[in-house]
């Protein structure tokens, strides 16, 4: 069984959101699911879906609208050691 954990990262007052950046939130999806799959729309520099990862999700789809900032996260993610956990996407999403 796959299951999605929704991210959003627009924003950064968002950080400050305990569900969306707690580590606990992998952890109890990861407690009744098989594998976490993180889909972070707005990903940034991907600081978040890296933070998910390492919390126990098995991979990351990573939106970013802007090219610098896709670009920037796609560095931060290899330097950190998560390219085999992450896809980094750079278009525009309408939900």
């Amino acid at each position: 069984m796959i299951t999605c954990l929704f991210l959003r990262t627009c924003e950064t007052d968002m950080l400050h959101n305990h569900d969306r950046v707690s580590i606990a939130a992998v952890s109890r999806v990861k407690a009744w699911v098989v594998r976490v799959i993180v889909l972070d729309f707005g990903t940034g520099t991907g600081l978040l879906s890296m933070m998910a990862v390492t919390a126990g999700a098995g991979y990351c789809h990573a939106v970013e609208v802007f090219k610098p900032m896709a670009d920037a996260a796609l560095r931060t993610v290899k330097i950190n050691g998560f390219s085999d956990n992450f896809k980094i996407i750079n278009t525009q999403v309408t939900v």
